[in-house]
C-alpha cells in the first residue's frame, strides 16, 4: 500500500481473503437464460443496479426454485457486490429492507465480510476509494470487453490497510452520515421534480395534436420555443482534459464525463443528448437540467426555452415527448438539429405560460440549492474517503460536519 513506514497504530496491512467469508462468480450464463425470467420472485442484480451505494434500480427475477438452484451466486443483505466484466469497478452493497434474497448476473460476482473482522459497509468504501479502485482494477484488461483477469482470485489478492474493528465502524459512520444527507437531498430533489411535473401536465397535458384548442393556443414546433447554441460546442480528447483538469464540468449526452479548468456555458440550460444514447425504452429523451459554469462536448444539444418558455418550462416539456420518430440511424442513434427543432408541440398562450411558470420556479430553485448542497457535500466525502481509509486522518480528529 505504500504506508509500510507509517501504519497507524493498531492497523494491520493485509489481504481481502484473510478477512472475507465467502465468494462466488454469477451463473454461467446457460445457467440463467432470458426464457427464465419471470415478473417476479428473486431479483436478478445487474450492473445497471450498481449505481449508488445500494443495490437499486429496476429489476428482472427468477423464481424462487430457480435462485435456490443457483446457489453459489445467491446474494444476501450485507453481501458486496462486484461487476468483473463490461463496466468494471462498479461495486454496491446488498440493501437490508428490500429483499430476503437476491441473484447475482453473469457479470457480477459477490462476497460477504467476516465480521469479526470487517465492517461491510467500511469495505464497501474502502472499494469505492481511489486507493480500493486501483486494487480492484490493477488486474483488469480493455481488450474487448473490459473484464477483470481471475476474477475470485484477483478480489482475494486486494491489499488494504485495516484499522481495528470499531474504528473501521467509525469511519464508515461518519462518510454514512455524508451519504444519508446527500440522499435525502437527492429524495427532496425527485419530489420537487415530480410536482413540477404534475402542476405542467395538469395544465398542459389535455391537449395533443390535433385536438380543438382553447382560445389563444396553437400548434407549433419545438423551434419557436427554443433557442440552440450548439455552433458553441467544444469537444475535448481526453488527453485534453487531463491536460485542462479544473473544477468545471464536463458534460456528454447523459452525464458529467470529467472537469476542467475553463467553460463554455454560464447559465441555466437544457441539454438534450443528440447521439449515442438519446433515449430510454420507453422513447423518452435523456435530458440534463444543468447550471454555473460549465463545459460540453458535441454529443448532446444546448437549449434554453423562449418565446414565454423558460427553460424550466422547456425542460417538463421535453421530459414527457416521446422522441422515438424523429430518432435516425440504425447503428448510430442521433436527434438532429433539423427533427428536433421540427417536432411537433402544443403552445398554450402567454398568460397561462406565464401563471404555470410563476408556480413551478421556486421548485426549480430550492432544486438547486439543494443541488449545490448535494455537490458540496460530496467533494468534502471524496475528499475526506482516502485519507480516512489510509489512515492519514482519524475519525477522532473530524469535525461533524453533516447532521447524524
Amino acid at each position: 500500500m505504500g504506508l509500510e513506514n507509517n501504519i497507524p497504530e493498531g492497523w494491520v496491512d493485509t489481504t481481502l481473503v484473510e478477512n472475507i467469508s465467502v465468494i462466488a462468480m454469477g451463473p454461467f450464463g446457460s445457467n440463467l437464460k432470458r426464457d427464465m425470467f419471470t415478473e417476479e420472485g428473486v431479483p436478478i442484480i445487474k450492473g445497471t443496479n450498481l449505481s449508488g451505494l445500494y443495490v437499486d434500480g429496476a429489476f428482472t427475477y427468477v423464481s424462487d426454485d430457480k435462485a435456490t438452484s443457483l446457489r453459489k451466486a445467491v446474494a444476501y443483505p450485507n453481501d458486496i457486490i462486484i461487476t468483473h466484466r463490461g463496466t468494471i469497478g462498479q461495486v454496491s452493497l446488498v440493501p437490508q429492507n428490500k429483499y430476503d434474497r437476491y441473484v447475482t448476473s453473469q457479470s457480477q460476482l459477490r462476497f460477504s465480510c467476516d465480521p469479526k473482522k470487517l465492517d461491510y459497509k467500511y469495505i464497501l468504501y474502502f472499494l469505492k476509494s481511489r486507493i480500493g479502485q486501483y486494487e480492484l482494477l490493477k488486474s483488469s484488461s480493455q481488450v474487448g470487453v473490459p473484464a477483470i483477469a481471475t476474477p475470485t482470485k484477483s478480489i482475494k489478492e486486494i491489499e488494504l490497510l485495516l484499522p481495528p474493528l470499531p474504528e473501521q465502524k467509525a469511519i464508515a459512520k461518519v462518510l454514512t452520515a455524508f451519504d444519508d444527507k446527500i440522499e435525502l437531498l437527492q429524495a427532496q430533489n425527485k419530489t420537487l421534480e415530480t410536482m413540477a411535473q404534475t402542476i405542467f401536465k395538469e395544465w398542459f397535458g389535455k391537449y395533443q395534436i390535433g385536438d380543438e384548442l382553447p382560445e389563444g393556443w396553437r400548434f407549433g414546433k419545438l423551434g419557436d420555443v427554443m433557442d440552440i447554441f450548439d455552433s458553441k460546442r467544444v469537444p475535448l480528447s481526453k488527453a485534453q482534459r487531463e491536460a485542462m483538469s479544473g473544477d468545471y464540468r464536463y458534460y456528454g449526452a447523459t452525464k458529467v464525463m470529467d472537469y476542467v479548468n475553463d467553460y463554455l456555458f454560464d447559465g441555466i440550460y437544457l441539454l438534450f443528448a443528440e447521439d449515442g444514447s438519446v433515449m430510454d425504452e420507453d422513447g423518452y429523451p435523456f435530458l440534463q437540467y444543468v447550471w454555473g459554469k460549465f463545459w460540453v462536448n458535441n454529443h448532446t444539444h444546448i437549449l434554453k426555452g423562449k418565446n414565454g418558455f423558460s427553460t424550466e418550462l422547456l425542460y417538463i416539456l421535453c421530459k414527457k415527448m416521446k422522441v422515438s420518430g424523429i430518432v435516425t440511424g440504425a447503428v448510430q442513434l442521433k436527434i438532429n438539429q433539423g427533427n428536433l427543432l421540427s417536432k411537433e408541440i402544443v403552445i398554450p398562450n402567454d398568460f397561462i405560460l406565464e401563471k404555470v411558470d410563476n408556480i413551478i420556479q421556486p421548485l426549480f430553485n430550492k432544486l438547486r440549492i439543494n443541488s449545490s448542497q448535494i455537490q458540496s457535500l460530496t467533494k468534502t466525502r471524496d475528499t475526506l474517503l482516502p485519507k480516512l481509509m489510509s489512515g492519514q486522518v482519524r475519525v477522532n480528529n473530524i469535525k461533524q460536519t453533516v447532521d447524524a
